[in-house]
Order: structure tokens, then C-alpha cells, then sequence
């Protein structure tokens, strides 16, 4: 199986940001092809040891929110896993974990909960969120320059 090291050094070292956004179909192959078994065991049994750490944690949230998006493009199940995602994302915010991240990879835990549904979101999170500049780490534009 895919170490969580593998999965952060594809998404933050190996490509370039814009295709973080960008509709490709070879980027969506590319995923499909080094993760897509991965992404069927985060989405069947989850990553449990992964997510011991903070890096392991945003590993599995990155599989499970933005491979999930080009492995399903246009499909539902693209956003199947996002209740999990935002689980996760909201544990390591609600804990201050994700203050041990730079902030290009922490806005992968704010992004998952700026789209989510606030009633999926514990209130102290949610506050945080409303009331924080960390908002501003989850556009796009601003994620390369963190």
C-alpha cells in the first residue's frame, strides 16, 4: 500500500498547484493510476494509522476529498467522501493540529471545511472558521504564496 509520505509528495512536490483546480483528463488518469487502488481502501476501510499523525491525517483527507474529484469526475461519487473528509479535517482544527503545517497544506484542512456543510462542522470549528483569517488560506490563488 501507498504511504501517506507518497500521497503528500505527488500533491505538494511533484506537481504544480494550478493542477489542483484544473479540469485534466491525463492528471485524472495519473491519480487514477498511482492511487486509485489507495482511494478504494481509504473509502472502504479508511487509513486508521494514518491518521496517528498530522501529516497522515491530511494525507487521507487529500485522498478522500481531491482524488476522490478526479477519480469521479462528473459522477456523484466524486463527493461520496466527503463526510469523512470534513470529519477529519474538523478533528485536527478542533485539536490545533493542524498548527504543526505549513500553510499551503493546512489549507487543505480549511478548504474541505469552507465547502462543507456548516452542519457538519462542530460549533467551535465553525466559529473559528468565521471568525479567523484562516478564510483567507482557502482561496485558491492564495494557496501557492503561503
Amino acid at each position: 500500500m501507498k504511504h501517506a509520505h507518497e500521497v503528500l509528495t505527488f500533491w505538494f512536490e511533484e506537481i504544480e498547484p494550478a493542477q489542483w483546480w484544473r479540469k485534466n483528463l491525463a492528471f485524472d488518469a495519473e491519480i487514477r493510476r498511482r492511487f486509485g487502488a489507495l482511494h478504494t481502501t481509504a473509502t472502504s476501510a479508511g487509513l486508521p494509522l494514518w491518521r496517528r499523525s498530522i501529516e497522515g491525517r491530511l494525507a487521507e483527507v487529500i485522498v478522500l476529498d481531491q482524488f476522490s474529484r478526479n477519480l469521479f469526475r462528473g459522477d456523484p461519487r466524486a463527493f461520496a467522501s466527503d463526510t469523512v473528509a470534513v470529519q477529519l479535517a474538523t478533528e485536527a482544527i478542533a485539536l490545533g493540529l493542524d498548527d504543526q503545517l505549513v500553510p499551503v497544506k493546512r489549507a487543505f484542512y480549511i478548504c474541505r471545511l469552507c465547502t462543507a456543510n456548516p452542519r457538519h462542522i462542530n460549533a467551535p470549528v465553525l466559529n473559528c472558521l468565521r471568525g479567523s483569517q484562516r478564510q483567507a488560506t482557502c482561496n485558491p490563488r492564495n494557496a501557492t504564496s503561503m
